[in-house]
């Protein structure tokens, strides 16, 4: 499974997660 960076619109954290290619565009909850 790849590793996938997003940022946090509210906060402008940054997380990762591995996750499947198929969910690689549904959200994903902010860390913080």
């Amino acid at each position: 499974m790849p590793l996938y960076e997003y940022h946090c619109a509210d906060c402008h954290a940054r997380t990762e997660a591995l996750r499947p290619m198929s969910k690689a565009d549904e959200p994903v909850e902010c860390c913080r």
